[in-house]
């Protein structure tokens, strides 16, 4: 993770309404953050303690009719750090370096998911179907195919 400088969320516009919305949620280990940059299929968002690269995933995928429901620069979103804190927590089939910025564990996640797709897959579903779907590839199964094993 980017350490970014450490801001006020209230600076950003959080307030009261957005507290009681994180909140109705119901799932904890969410964090505030706010969209910063928009990319296809990735979010540059901002937390009060960090900047990372963020994508839709799970339900909210599957419920989004159309594009105007996704996020926008200013919006914002409920992030969980899951992968980064996997990886900051030495519970990660990813390259170690990737925890040092969203960048180069963007670098490193892409690597991975070429390099041993079948890991990447097994071991950290929802980032293997993020990037299969960005790049319109499945190398883990192309390895399955050519009865190739992890």
């Amino acid at each position: 993770m980017a350490e970014g400088p450490k801001r006020s969320l209230a600076a950003l516009g959080w307030n009261q309404p957005f507290e009681q919305a994180l909140a109705a949620l119901g799932s904890p280990g969410l964090v505030p953050a706010r969209v910063a940059a928009q990319y296809t299929h990735l979010y540059r968002v901002w937390t009060e303690d960090a900047d990372l690269l963020g994508s839709m995933v799970g339900r909210f995928r599957v419920e989004a009719e159309s594009p105007a429901d996704y996020p926008v620069v200013g919006d914002w979103v409920a992030v969980a750090e899951k992968e980064m804190e996997r990886l900051r927590h030495g519970r990660s089939a990813l390259d170690d370096y990737g925890a040092h910025d969203p960048v180069e564990f963007l670098g490193v996640a892409v690597e991975a998911f070429f390099e041993i797709p079948q890991v990447v897959r097994r071991r950290h579903r929802e980032l293997y179907a993020l990037l299969r779907g960005y790049f319109n590839q499945d190398p883990a199964e192309e390895d399955d195919a050519r009865g190739l094993e992890e």
